[in-house]
């Protein structure tokens, strides 16, 4: 029974995903710009060796927990 759920739970997912995006629209192209320049940018943080060791130290850190 649990294996059943699971599996129509699997192909709800697939079903609401395709579906979101059969319903999406194309960005405009000043939009789609921006997104792009901003994408980039992003991309190239990746390989700033700064940010890369900002991020190892990060998670390398240990997990503090909130205060309640």
């Amino acid at each position: 029974m649990k294996l059943q759920a699971n599996v129509l739970l699997r192909i709800l997912a697939v079903m609401t995903a395709c579906g979101a995006m059969a319903w999406s629209q194309a960005l405009p192209a000043d939009i789609k710009a921006k997104a792009d320049a901003k994408i980039n940018e992003i991309k190239a943080w990746g390989s700033d060796p700064q940010v890369v060791a900002a991020v190892q130290a990060y998670n390398a850190a240990p997990r503090q927990k909130p205060r309640e």
